[in-house]
């Protein structure tokens, strides 16, 4: 059996309605409504009426009596032509030749052949060569953000469309870029305006926000895809005096994982955490602003280089009471072609230099406990070493131990791939091979630059 035009017609009704539906469940504003419409049963009904008189039309076409009339005009010479029309046929055949319908349906029938279409003016014969083209965008307002941040040019006072946050709103909608030159909002002017003016009418709106702007023509679109990357330190917008929006910033800790989405900004990327359960991007820092607050916050006086020592041949080098000491590349070198693990104990500045291509170091920094499990634990400990005399600790000891712990924490954690406490000695050593077992057997996270040959 061949499909009907009534089959045709509600199937699509039926799409529409399972769209709208999925729309509901993703929050878009005035979906409910719309589902609401398509839903009634009256609606239905109507459509299959019209279904029906369009098949009426197709199959018995009428040259001289146009639209509705001549579609009434052929239900009731069908009706007639009916042995033994039912109670509801005659009914309709008496209501369609009534005179008050026929008028009703002669006039719909001359509305229908006039055209009402907008007149245009013509377009002025001399058009400006630079007259730029304007875009209304409007967007509906809900309870997600608009996903995008503005800047003020400090010379002209224009705003600017700054970025469109990933899976946001203006996102998803595909009509506001950046370097779109903002105009009004809401019918009112932006120029002049501090972009904190503009974000207070964007609060104060309500339901749709119409925005005028003035595309930007030179808008380069990145296909990028998304990288993976697991935080190696821990970052708080709240707390950055230098992040161009504060509420669009997504806060991470050390050891998550993150999708960025986005790199055109070279300051500030766009980034999903894993796993996720919102669409929309936030802002973190990029890798260089991660680098570079590290460095601000927390670096210190660079070593004294002894000239006697060439520095590509040590990973560690120093000097006590006028000896030099050092840990050759060499020695570890020779530990690793015997394909064995080389375990080194280094300073602390010492573990940026190591982490190259050619090593794949995996760090671990061991932790003193709580200050009052650390002096419970280590009430009998004494300090034994080739260069003082053998002595218990002292409480300016635990101080030190507790500092520099706190330090180290602080400074170089970003390159740690485990952390252990030291609260019992032999517990501790157990964990530690447990680690190093895991680090032999199971994936571990690198740079990407070490998965890259060298040029």
């Amino acid at each position: 059996m061949r499909p009907t035009m009534e089959d045709g017609v509600s199937d699509v009704l039926s799409d529409v309605v399972e769209d709208v539906i999925e729309a509901v469940y993703r929050n878009v504003g005035g979906a409910q409504l719309l589902h609401e419409l398509l839903s009634a049963p009256w609606l239905r009904a109507l459509l299959k009426i019209y279904e029906c008189l369009l098949q009426f039309q197709r199959l018995t076409p009428s040259p001289i009596l146009p639209y509705a009339s001549g579609l009434s005009h052929e239900i009731m010479t069908v009706i007639q032509t009916v042995p033994r029309p039912s109670a509801e046929a005659r009914e309709l055949h008496n209501l369609l030749s009534s005179p008050h319908i026929q008028a009703l349906l002669s006039s719909q029938d001359s509305v229908a052949q006039l055209d009402y279409g907008p007149v245009l003016p013509p377009l002025p014969d001399e058009m400006p060569e630079n007259e730029e083209a304007m875009r209304i965008v409007c967007l509906v307002k809900n309870n997600q953000p608009l996903g995008a941040t503005i800047k003020r040019d400090e010379e002209t006072g224009e705003i600017y469309i700054a970025r469109v946050i990933h899976g946001g709103l203006a996102d998803r909608s595909g009509l506001l870029h950046p370097g779109d030159l903002l105009v009004e909002v809401n019918g009112n002017p932006v120029v002049g305006l501090e972009p904190e003016q503009v974000i207070q009418i964007l609060i104060n709106s309500q339901g749709t926000i119409l925005f005028k702007v003035i595309p930007n023509t030179a808008q380069s679109s990145s296909s990028l895809k998304s990288v993976y990357m697991r935080a190696m330190v821990d970052y708080c917008p709240l707390q950055d005096s230098s992040i161009p929006c504060p509420d669009a910033g997504m806060a991470f800790s050390r050891g998550d994982l993150l999708e960025v989405v986005d790199q055109s900004d070279g300051r500030w990327w766009q980034a999903r955490k894993l796993p996720c359960a919102v669409s929309c991007a936030g802002l973190i820092p990029s890798a260089s602003m991660l680098k570079s607050k590290q460095r601000e916050q927390w670096w210190c006086q660079p070593l004294q280089v002894h000239t006697c020592i060439r520095p590509y041949l040590f990973v560690e080098y120093g000097e006590y009471k006028g000896h030099l000491y050092g840990t050759s590349t060499d020695a570890i070198d020779e530990v690793l072609k015997r394909g064995r693990m080389c375990i080194i104990d280094v300073e602390p500045h010492s573990i940026q230099p190591l982490r190259t291509r050619k090593l794949k170091p995996f760090v671990i920094f061991i932790k003193p406990p709580n200050p009052d499990r650390l002096r419970q634990s280590r009430r009998d400990a004494r300090i034994i070493t080739n260069y003082t005399v053998n002595r218990a600790f002292t409480e300016d000891d635990f101080v030190e131990l507790e500092e520099v712990s706190l330090l180290i924490e602080a400074k170089y954690k970003q390159f740690f791939d485990g952390v252990l406490v030291n609260d019992d000695l032999q517990d501790t050593c157990m964990r530690l091979c447990s680690v190093i077992q895991e680090a032999q057997n199971e994936p571990q996270w690198m740079p990407v630059s070490w998965s890259r040959m060298p040029e």
